[in-house]
């Protein structure tokens, strides 16, 4: 037997037929479609994450399962797990809110940020994580002006000096090592 489980939707896409209630397995037709969809989409609104469950019956010699395989499956219901919002989480929002995150695009950055693994599981580290990016920002700004400006005094400064002396008085790697000191 082969039991496949994901998202409702990814599931039913694959499924050709369902359970009922009384262990009867009958064609998925247009009205079986809308009642298994309201049945995931009211579970989904109850705050449940939702799980499809799918099988079909294989040969005892058929040993290893692929992709392919994920055909004419019969749905056999739902697994629901209670997954409520943590009490921080309203905090969370609203602290996100403030400094100009909205739910979308926290939702974007947390999409972008996935590469990084968050040993804290809660929202406020995003609102960490972007204050202490900005702060990052305004500081490697401050840097590149105070290099800057300081460069062109020295640059302006050697450049009016070069006019008078038959030499240059610093190299360009003395002004780049100069940067370093």
């Amino acid at each position: 037997m082969l039991v496949v489980k994901g998202a409702p939707e990814e599931i039913i896409q694959h499924c050709t037929y369902f359970e009922t209630d009384e262990k009867n397995i009958q064609k998925i037709d247009a009205k079986a479609l809308e009642k298994i969809r309201s049945v995931y989409s009211s579970l989904e609104m109850k705050g449940f994450r939702v799980l499809g469950i799918a099988w079909r019956e294989e040969n005892i010699e058929h040993t290893h399962a692929v992709v392919s395989d994920e055909t004419e499956l019969t749905l056999s219901g739902f697994a629901a797990f209670l997954d409520p919002p943590k009490e921080s989480a309203k905090s969370a929002l609203s602290a996100l809110n403030d400094i100009g995150l909205s739910v979308d695009s926290a939702v974007d950055f947390a999409k972008e940020a996935a590469d990084m693994i968050l040993l804290n599981h809660d929202l406020r580290v995003l609102y960490d994580g972007v204050i202490e990016g900005r702060r990052t920002f305004g500081n490697i700004m401050k840097y590149i002006m105070k290099g800057t400006s300081s460069n062109f005094g020295n640059i302006f400064s050697i450049a009016g000096a070069a006019l008078f002396l038959p030499f240059l008085p610093m190299l360009p790697t003395q002004i780049l090592l100069n940067n370093f000191l």
